[in-house]
C-alpha cells in the first residue's frame, strides 16, 4: 500500500487528504468520537446522521478483542482474521503490526497523520 498505484488505486486505501476541497473547514471529527459529529452536525445544518455500520458489518464494536500476550499478529492472513470474525472476535488492532508495519504507514500516510494531528489531535492515534 505504500506504493502509488496501489495507494491511490482505492479509496479506502488512498490518502484522506486527496479528498480536501478547501483549504479550512469549519470542523474536523474523528470515527472515534462519531457521536460528537453526528451531535454537532444535527445542532449546525440540520443533518441527521444514521449510523450504519451495524447493517454492513463494518463495525468491530460488537466484537471481543484478544490478545495473544507478547505475540504480534501482523503475520495473520485475511482469511485467518475473517474465521476470528466469524467467531466473534477479533484480533487487538496495537498487535497488527510490527515496526517495520508503523514505519511504512507513517511514511505512506504522513500528510494524513499530520493532519489529524493538527485537527483532532494525538490522544487517539494507534502510535
Amino acid at each position: 500500500m505504500s506504493k502509488n498505484p496501489i495507494k491511490n488505486g482505492n479509496i479506502h486505501w488512498r490518502p484522506q487528504n486527496n479528498f480536501l476541497v478547501y483549504q479550512e473547514y469549519d470542523n474536523y471529527f474523528s470515527l472515534e468520537n462519531f457521536s460528537e459529529a453526528e451531535r454537532i452536525l444535527e445542532e449546525k445544518i440540520g443533518l441527521k446522521i444514521i449510523d450504519a455500520r451495524s447493517l454492513t458489518h463494518h463495525s468491530i464494536k460488537n466484537y471481543e478483542y484478544f490478545d495473544a500476550g507478547d505475540v504480534d499478529l501482523w503475520h495473520l492472513k485475511p482469511s485467518k482474521i475473517l474465521n476470528y470474525k466469524l467467531e466473534g472476535k477479533l484480533p487487538n488492532p496495537k498487535k497488527m503490526y510490527n515496526d517495520e508495519l508503523i514505519n511504512i504507514v507513517q511514511k505512506a500516510y504522513a500528510g494524513d497523520i499530520e493532519l489529524y494531528q493538527e485537527k483532532i489531535g494525538s490522544e487517539t492515534l494507534m502510535y
